[in-house]
């Protein structure tokens, strides 16, 4: 692969802007866990507004100033912005949120590295 291509994946593809965002922690660690871990598809928004509520709770814990402050609704809503483009949101009444393709690929990189372990 050139050069140009490889850098226009990685500015790009939402698979390479996943593992780079700040708070890849915990998007992989609740996406992973709600929808990939756990096989699910579309989940209703308020049923995952309470189970992100739980996950901030836990990832929060005994920090003086929490590393993730915003509100389980405001993480949703930023990761199915387009320009992050990690959750769909559907159209329906209640909405439901449904992950893309780009978290799966990002968890299989990232566990993918880690059996390999450190290479020199």
């Amino acid at each position: 692969m050139e050069f140009d291509a490889i850098e226009m994946l990685r500015e790009r593809h939402p698979a390479w802007r996943l593992l780079r965002a700040h708070n890849a922690s915990l998007i992989l660690s609740f996406l992973g866990a709600q929808f990939v871990d756990g096989n699910r598809g579309a989940t209703a928004e308020q049923s995952l507004v309470g189970a992100l509520d739980e996950h901030l709770d836990l990832v929060n814990a005994g920090a003086t100033d929490p590393p993730f402050p915003r509100s389980p609704k405001e993480y949703l809503d930023s990761w199915s912005a387009p320009e992050s483009g990690w959750l769909r949101r559907s159209a329906t009444s209640p909405s439901s949120f449904a992950t893309t393709c780009s978290v799966p690929l990002s968890l299989l990189e990232l566990t993918g590295r880690a059996g390999r372990g450190r290479r020199r």
